[in-house]
């Protein structure tokens, strides 16, 4: 009878904790990637939509990205980046 309860339980504590966190790609936010032009905008709109679903991972393609810096790009909690070969100027 106790382990009825237990698997319920379970589950509802791996959705709360976030364990079902989506996956995006920076590259479908259309960065440039050629280290000269400005990609803030593609950066917070990925972000932004990571923080909105609670957290998840990106993965940032290998590239050239220039964050002109007058505008913070806000990370949330429950966040993995992967950015092997990205090169942030």
């Amino acid at each position: 009878m106790i382990n009825r309860f237990i698997v319920p339980l379970l589950l509802v504590g791996a959705f709360a904790a976030g364990v079902s966190a989506g996956e995006w790609n920076l590259a479908d936010y259309r960065p440039k990637r050629n280290g000269i032009t400005d990609d803030t905008t593609a950066f917070q709109r990925c972000f932004t939509d990571i923080a909105a679903a609670g957290g998840g991972t990106v993965t940032i393609p290998a590239g050239d990205y220039f964050l002109q810096g007058d505008v913070p790009v806000k990370l949330s909690s429950r966040t993995t980046v992967v950015a092997y070969g990205a090169r942030l100027k």
